[in-house]
């Protein structure tokens, strides 16, 4: 386990990393195909109610999906490792109220 300069703790293994802190919780795993993972995420995305926020780029330039509903917000991002091998990422973000207003993931 490790630390990460913002306090999340970070477990990594030769297949998965798992990022938890406060608000967050994402969920990498290597060469798992980007296309097919968002086709099932889209689907748990529909039955979950949340709605298309936009998309961005990853940090490596890969694309990164956003959803938004009212108590979380999810990501879906074609990244990679620090080595550079191929990894999709699942981030789940919990809405927080700061001082009445709804945070947004830049905020977090």
């Amino acid at each position: 386990m490790e630390r990460a300069r913002n306090g999340a703790d970070i477990y990594n293994s030769r297949l998965i990393q798992l990022v938890i802190d406060d608000n967050d919780c994402a969920f990498g795993m290597f060469q798992l195909p980007f296309v097919q993972m968002l086709e099932w995420t889209k689907l748990w995305i529909e039955e979950k109610g949340l709605a298309y926020a936009h998309t961005v780029k990853s940090p490596s330039g890969g694309e990164y999906w956003i959803w938004g509903g009212n108590e979380f917000f999810a990501g879906l991002q074609d990244n990679k490792f620090p080595d550079g091998t191929p990894m999709t990422g699942l981030i789940l973000t919990r809405r927080q109220d700061v001082r009445g207003q709804v945070a947004t993931p830049a905020q977090n």
